[in-house]
């Protein structure tokens, strides 16, 4: 699994999020829950992004795998 549940990850937006969700159609765009804005600010709400919806965004780096 390239990006397994758990795994903290900055998207090219420069946002940083957890790995909620993988579809196991297409693991590469799963559901993410997003912790931090582009500017480094902790989000306060619950925000959640799709991958397979949103194709503007796309993951850039693995910051951390709870698995390693």
């Amino acid at each position: 699994m390239l990006y397994p549940e758990g795994s903290l990850v900055t998207l090219n937006t420069g946002e940083i999020g957890v790995v909620a969700a993988i579809p196991l159609n297409m693991p590469t765009r799963p559901l993410l829950r997003l912790l931090f804005d582009k500017e480094g600010q902790y989000f306060n709400q619950t925000m959640y992004v799709d991958l397979m919806q949103d194709l503007t965004r796309f993951i850039r780096r693995l910051e951390f795998n709870q698995f390693d």
